[in-house]
């Protein structure tokens, strides 16, 4: 039990050394990995209005994580949620 309880601790422990970002509960990315994703956001909408669709096909990755990525960059204030898709924020535009 307290292996299991270090492994769980463990990314939260990095999170907080700023080697990693937590995206959700479940998911971590080394803080380059993330940075990449907000590119491909960035390009994935040169309208200014992201989809899921576009970023997932952009980005490889599956729906599940795609959401929660997107998720986080609307905490962060890289998107906005309109709808069904995402608008970039002016720090969003920026990337692209």
């Amino acid at each position: 039990v307290a292996a299991v309880q270090v492994a769980q601790d463990h990314p939260r422990r990095l999170d907080g050394a700023g080697r990693v970002v937590a995206v959700d509960e479940r998911h971590y990315l080394l803080p380059a990995t993330r940075d990449a994703l907000a590119d491909h956001a960035a390009a994935a909408a040169p309208d200014g209005r992201l989809t899921l669709a576009a970023f997932r096909a952009r980005t490889g990755l599956g729906r599940n994580l795609a959401i929660a990525v997107l998720e986080h960059f609307d905490r962060t204030g890289l998107t906005e949620r309109d709808g069904d898709a995402r608008r970039l924020t002016p720090a969003g535009r920026r990337r692209g």
